[in-house]
């Protein structure tokens, strides 16, 4: 079966149908937990609407020299968006360093209770670390900006690249 461009297939109705307005677009956490149709019913027609992912966010940025031995470093990336999808994570390290913590949070006061996603004990150094499983993100001091906390537990200081690309509004 084969559809025009701005054509979608007709859809099974549910009991809790996802509905966006012309005139604003959903909370993107709501329209991701809802039941009912598949993206194709809450994306906008072609020639109107609103879209839902307005902002694609890539960001490649150096963080550090983070010392050795547990030394932390926070960064909060600019220019990224408040709510959205992350897509891609890598992380390289600049020095011989495997036991490297990255994770990402919703406020820039780096605390646990906003802790959103963790990787522990990542060899950066041998190999890039690369995540591409997606991972909700939701900037909630509305700052738009991506808040970053590298934790090097390893026994040589080290600078990081960390790129991250995502979709969100």
């Amino acid at each position: 079966m084969s559809y025009k461009l701005g054509e979608a297939p007709a859809l099974a109705t549910t009991t809790n149908p996802v509905v966006v307005s012309t005139a604003t677009a959903p909370n993107l956490g709501d329209v991701l937990t809802a039941s009912g149709p598949t993206a194709a019913a809450w994306l906008p027609a072609a020639g109107g609407g609103a879209e839902i992912f307005a902002k694609r966010g890539a960001s490649t940025i150096t963080i550090g020299p983070v010392g050795s031995g547990g030394g932390t470093a926070t960064s909060n990336v600019t220019t990224w968006f408040n709510e959205g999808i992350i897509i891609r994570i890598r992380l390289a390290a600049s020095a011989n360093t495997v036991q490297t913590t990255l994770e990402f949070y919703a406020r820039d006061t780096f605390l646990a209770a906003d802790l959103l996603y963790q990787a522990t004990n990542v060899d950066a150094w041998n190999n890039a670390y690369i995540d591409l499983v997606p991972d909700y993100y939701t900037d909630e001091d509305a700052t738009a900006e991506l808040h970053v906390k590298i934790t090097n537990n390893g026994a040589n200081p080290a600078s990081y690249d960390l790129e991250v690309v995502g979709l969100g509004q």
